[in-house]
């Protein structure tokens, strides 16, 4: 089995033509640098902040959003007295079906004896 390399030199079509002239580089250099569009130094910085703005942007509405759609807390919450809640009700539905109801109760069983 020969090597993989051995097998891409001997198949390569371009391997026995020489390479370009250096005249003709030079030529294709000064081609390529004159071409090319000349950006003013601080360019790319305006660049990154213009690509920067949409996503503050984003950021600065959502937390706008995120203060407007979130009710204020409860008066005896900011009063910082103690509420004693009612019994709370958890409700969750199995996969199957099965729909599950738990009452919790802030007293505790043995009170209820």
């Amino acid at each position: 089995m020969t090597d993989l390399r051995e097998l891409l030199v001997h198949a390569d079509p371009l391997a026995e033509e020489g390479g370009l002239s250096d005249t003709d580089a030079q030529t294709m250099r000064r081609r390529v640098l004159a071409a090319r569009v000349q950006h003013p130094a601080g360019s790319l910085v305006w660049h990154s902040v213009l690509a920067a703005l949409p996503l503050a942007a984003v950021f600065v509405l959502g937390m706008v959003l995120q203060r407007a759609l979130t009710p204020p807390p409860a008066a005896a919450d900011v009063a910082g007295s103690r509420v004693t809640p009612g019994p709370r009700q958890i409700y969750f539905q199995t996969a199957g079906g099965t729909r599950v109801f738990w009452t919790l109760t802030s007293e505790s069983t043995e009170a209820r004896r």
